[in-house]
């Protein structure tokens, strides 16, 4: 895979230069660039590569081999000299009426890299609607054994109001309501996939009714029939107007049999609606979690990371962006990165605003995909 940054002053045009030169003609050339600058990305891409797929995002930070960088472009290109991996993908417009009927599409991309040992992944970044999203994509991978694996994008706007229209990018054109998804082989190995949780939920902790949602607008209003931010004050023991602030800390969680799904408040409105970055349904069971020790958390799955690919070759991860501003707010950034970089070696990370892996989309959660040089 050939990687590419602006880091150290280069320009997006002399990075596709560099890309060009190793490839005129690329599989994927797969984007992420700062905020704003979505559209002239994806031109820039299409014009040097007209005929590669191209697709990106933009994203604030990004993860790179042991640091987390803030408004740079990456650009990761798969070769056509690449024999260990084979991509097919495409993108997945109007998200808000019927994706389902775009089953027959996906599942032609997947079987023609899709070899069935367990070697290929699903890679998704979509705007919106990730529970139709989800469905969609996972009636599409039935009885293939490939797992998605994706993020929402992130855009500051996130963090002020309650609309925000998302953009993703594919062979030059930006869309709203649409999702990107590459289908990556790892063709002499294997992809193994991980979540990571470092919220907890109390032994004794109260059972709340999600008893008023707004789907549209992600908006969690009442809890056991009081307004949401009202529930949520008196059992964290936080002020209104801190609620959202204390999301680091305590975030919410919404059970699904035996597990916790984290959905991340992201503001507050003046009914004491929640807005989140994950939807909440009606009737759905919504618990008050807690911070555990992200440290140790941290340790031991990287060890099982190691364990369970000791020929791993490379890393690529969504995790959310309220993860990076706890590590930032606690001082840990630094040696998260470190951290990171000593067990996966080669690893490329985006943060988003929600993350999907499997049937579920989660918040405040880091998923990782370790493609390895042995088999399953």
């Amino acid at each position: 895979m050939i990687q590419k940054s602006t880091k150290g002053k280069k320009t997006r045009e002399s990075l596709l230069e560099e890309i060009h030169a190793e490839d005129e003609n690329p599989k994927l050339v797969f984007f992420v660039t700062g905020e704003d600058q979505l559209a002239q990305t994806a031109r820039m891409a299409a014009q040097y590569f007209p005929k590669s797929m191209t697709m990106g995002i933009e994203s604030c930070y990004t993860y790179d081999n042991g640091a987390v960088v803030e408004n740079e472009t990456y650009f990761l290109a798969v070769s056509q000299k690449d024999e260990l991996l084979e991509v097919a993908g495409g993108i997945l417009t109007d998200l808000r009426k019927a994706p389902i009927s775009r089953i027959l599409q996906v599942r032609r991309q997947l079987q023609a890299v899709h070899s069935g040992n367990q070697d290929t992944v699903c890679i998704e970044f979509c705007t919106n609607e990730e529970e139709k999203l989800v469905t969609t994509l996972n009636a599409a991978l039935e009885g293939s054994g490939v797992t998605l694996l994706g993020a929402t994008v992130f855009h500051s706007d996130l963090l002020s109001k309650p609309r925000v229209n998302l953009k993703v990018a594919f062979n030059g054109e930006v869309y709203t309501d649409a999702c990107i998804y590459l289908f990556l082989c790892n063709k002499l190995g294997s992809i193994r996939l991980y979540r990571e949780n470092i919220y907890q939920q109390a032994p004794n902790a109260p059972m709340h009714l999600a008893t008023k949602v707004d789907l549209e607008t992600k908006g969690l209003c009442e809890l056991d029939g009081r307004p949401a931010a009202m529930v949520y004050s008196e059992e964290a023991g936080v002020p209104l107007e801190q609620v959202v602030d204390n999301v680091m800390q305590a975030p919410l969680g919404r059970a699904v049999g035996d597990e916790v799904f984290i959905a991340s408040m992201r503001t507050r409105g003046e009914d004491g609606t929640l807005y989140n970055f994950k939807s909440v349904n009606r009737n759905d069971a919504i618990y008050i979690l807690h911070l555990g020790d992200y440290k140790k958390v941290d340790h031991d799955l990287y060890a099982k990371m190691r364990e369970e690919n000791p020929s791993m070759r490379f890393v690529f991860s969504v995790e959310c962006l309220y993860r990076y501003m706890l590590y930032k707010r606690d001082g840990y950034l630094e040696a998260y990165g470190r951290a990171r970089d000593a067990a996966m070696g080669q690893s490329f990370g985006i943060f988003g605003a929600s993350e999907q892996m499997g049937e579920q989309s989660v918040n405040q959660t880091a998923l990782y995909a370790v493609f390895s040089d042995e088999r399953k």
